[in-house]
């Protein structure tokens, strides 16, 4: 399959999740797939179903939401490479609270 089917496969599958930075305050990405964060950005189906459900900060930063939240701005979108190496920036730096949480 290729990559152009892949994509558009996974927009009409796939639910939206959007993704707030509480540092900048501002929504950053608008994800069509959780699968494609799951992929990408590295982060685990159990951890992103916490996120979205329980409203846990991943990496005591970012909220996930499977709705916007109309009181962050729409000003700092990124690309999905700038998202993937922001994240990759804040895990490098990101010092758990908890001794038992292993990061990838």
């Amino acid at each position: 399959m290729s990559e152009e089917a892949k994509h558009r496969l996974r927009k009409l599958k796939g639910k939206t999740v959007y993704l707030y930075d509480t540092v900048t305050k501002t929504l950053i990405y608008i994800s069509d797939s959780k699968q494609w964060l799951n992929s990408n950005i590295k982060i685990h189906h159990v951890s992103l179903y916490n996120c979205l459900n329980n409203a846990k900060l991943f990496l005591e930063r970012f909220i996930f939401s499977n709705y916007p939240i109309y009181e962050f701005p729409y000003e700092s979108i990124l690309t999905e490479q700038e998202l993937i190496d922001l994240i990759e920036t804040v895990k490098a730096q990101y010092k758990p609270k908890n001794l038992k949480v292993k990061l990838f």
